[in-house]
């Protein structure tokens, strides 16, 4: 297997599996023309690395020697929606991993759990390797695991506006790309790729996340059940994806895409798709006219993106009720579609 093939497997992991699913050829792209760093959302990166941290050892599960060192607290005070004095700062850590704690405790009771658990295997990506150099197949830390393996829980420490409200939740269709989207925050593709790839790895029905605000107010959880008819539907599409990644065919047949996906690439000036879809002209006007009969046929070919959106359940009101802070609305609420209906009281949704 060449080095590029190599550098193609080492980018999926089930944080980016989702995206690469979306277009298969953005991981081309992404391994022969890696994407440059941003330092300026580094801090960003640090404020999440210390809140998982810090929530794992207030549950006594992470030792106080593995703290982070003392870069990633400088980087992570400078995050712009937090408190940048060291005592001010902590307390919102301690805040907003005490948040994601009760909610851990109180939507799965009398659990004991495994943090920063290493899965990965080989059945997949087989020469896949990892950030240390070694061989490990497909694969990645989960951050919470039942000993019992019954259940698992990502950690997402956002921006306030970033967890799940209604109306991040209630579709809406976007006239610039022709799709229906659940705007920036929500129950995204790439996060239930991500749970649906740790549930293959861990053999754990139940895959949840939760969602804290840096504001340490905003907060969040929703349930993913692998076990039902579509989960299972849903894993196997996991599983025949990676093994479309790990074909020697892949290179050459990994198509475009355009979606939502396309706004954060950075492939932008020589991706084929993007450049039909905003061209100009008749002979170009034709080319995406066939471009999108083509975008039609392989859309029977890729795997089955089986995903539904449901309102999260927030614990305990979210927010503070006095004052309650304004509803975020839809930046174009005439493009809303109608709410869809309140969900069961069990904040499980079946996949």
């Amino acid at each position: 297997m060449s080095q590029t093939e190599l550098s193609i497997l080492a980018n999926v992991s089930p944080s980016s599996i989702g995206d690469y699913a979306a277009c298969p050829l953005r991981a081309v792209l992404d391994a022969d023309f890696p994407r440059p760093e941003k330092p300026q959302f580094q801090c960003y990166k640090d404020f999440g690395t210390i809140c998982h941290w810090q929530t794992h050892y207030i549950m006594g599960l992470t030792p106080k020697e593995t703290r982070p060192d003392d870069r990633v607290w400088e980087s992570a005070r400078q995050t712009p929606d937090v408190p940048n004095t060291p005592a001010n700062f902590f307390a919102r850590v301690e805040l907003c991993a005490t948040l994601a704690k009760e909610i851990v405790e109180t939507a799965t009771p009398g659990k004991q759990w495994k943090a920063e658990v290493k899965a990965y295997s080989k059945q997949w990506l087989a020469a896949r390797v990892g950030r240390k150099g070694d061989n490990v197949g497909f694969g990645g830390s989960v951050d919470l695991l039942a000993s019992d393996n019954s259940v698992l829980w990502d950690f997402k420490f956002v921006g306030a506006k970033k967890v799940p409200l209604d109306s991040d939740i209630n579709p809406r269709f976007r006239p610039d790309t022709g799709v229906t989207s659940v705007g920036n925050a929500g129950v995204k593709n790439v996060y239930v790729w991500q749970c649906g790839s740790y549930h293959i790895l861990t053999k754990a029905p139940k895959a949840n996340i939760v969602w804290v605000g840096r504001d340490g107010r905003a907060k969040s959880y929703v349930s993913m059940d692998w076990s039902s008819d579509r989960g299972r539907a849903f894993a196997d599409s996991i599983k025949g994806f990676l093994s479309f990644v790990d074909s020697p065919l892949f290179r050459t047949s990994a198509w475009p895409n355009r979606a939502d996906h396309c706004d954060d690439c950075t492939h932008k000036d020589i991706c084929p798709a993007w450049m039909v879809s905003n061209a100009q002209g008749t002979g170009l006007q034709k080319a995406a006219a066939a471009i999108k009969q083509l975008d039609e046929i392989l859309a029977a070919a890729k795997p089955t993106m089986v995903y539904d959106y449901h309102k999260p359940q927030n614990l305990v009101g979210g927010y503070p009720p006095l004052p309650p802070p304004p509803i975020p609305q839809a930046e174009d609420s005439s493009t809303m579609l109608p709410p869809p209906p309140p969900p069961p009281p069990d904040p499980t949704f079946t996949l």
